[in-house]
C-alpha cells in the first residue's frame, strides 16, 4: 500500500489546484486565518487518505506524541490550532485529507442527483453578491470541483479495508498504527513521498 502514496499525492496535488483555480476565479477565497470548517466534529475521512499525514509525523519522530494525544479522543480534528495564525489554523496543512481541500466551496449532488454548490458558511456570510450571481448560472456552478468525483479517485485508490469513511482522528490514529507496526521501514526516516500541494 506504500507504494500507491505518491498517486495520493498526485490526486492531492490536482484536487487543490482545481479547487484553487476555482475560488480564485469567482472571488470565493477563504478568509485568511479561518478554520471554520475544522471545527466541525463530523470530518471523516478514511484510513488511506490519513497515510501521508501519519508517516510525516513518523518521519519527524512525532508519532508518539500525537498518538497518545489521539488515545484522549478528541472531537475536533487533531491537527487544528485556533492559535495558528496560517493556513486554515491547520497544523498539517500539505498532509490534510481530501474533505479538508474542497471544504470552501465545492460542487455536491442534491437529493435529486442535480449539481449544486457545497459552500463554506463564513464564505456566504462573507460574498452573498457574489455567490448570488454564480447560483444563477447552471455553468459556474458545473466548473466547480466535484466533491463526489475527487474522493471517489481516493477511494478507489486505496486497498478497500483502508477505504472505509470514519472520523479523522480514528482514521488517522489507525493509520499511524498500520505505519509504525506493519510495516517497518528500512530507512529511520520512512519511505520517500512527493511534498503535497
Amino acid at each position: 500500500m506504500i507504494e500507491l502514496l505518491p498517486k495520493l499525492e498526485e490526486i492531492y496535488a490536482q484536487m487543490e489546484l482545481e479547487a484553487r483555480r476555482y475560488q480564485e476565479s469567482e472571488s470565493l477565497l477563504c478568509p485568511p486565518m479561518c478554520g471554520l470548517c475544522c471545527e466541525s466534529h463530523e470530518v471523516q475521512a478514511c484510513v488511506f487518505e490519513m497515510m501521508p499525514a501519519a508517516i510525516y509525523l513518523i518521519q519527524k519522530h512525532l508519532d508518539e506524541k500525537y498518538y497518545t494525544l489521539l488515545e484522549s479522543k478528541p472531537e475536533v480534528c487533531i491537527f487544528y490550532d485556533a492559535a495558528r495564525q496560517a493556513e486554515g489554523c491547520c497544523s498539517l496543512y500539505t498532509k490534510r485529507a481530501a474533505i479538508c481541500r474542497l471544504f470552501g466551496v465545492s460542487r455536491v449532488k442534491d437529493k435529486y442527483g442535480n449539481p449544486r454548490l457545497s459552500i463554506c458558511k463564513k464564505i456566504k456570510e462573507i460574498y452573498p453578491e457574489r455567490l448570488g450571481n454564480i447560483l444563477l448560472s447552471s455553468d459556474k456552478i458545473l466548473l466547480a470541483p466535484a466533491m463526489e468525483f475527487w474522493h471517489r479517485l481516493v477511494l478507489n485508490l486505496a486497498p478497500p479495508e483502508y477505504a472505509i469513511l470514519m472520523p479523522i482522528n480514528q482514521a488517522l490514529k489507525e493509520a499511524l498504527q498500520i505505519c509504525c507496526w506493519e510495516f517497518p521501514f528500512s530507512d529511520p526516516n520512512g519511505p520517500d513521498l512527493p511534498k503535497a500541494a
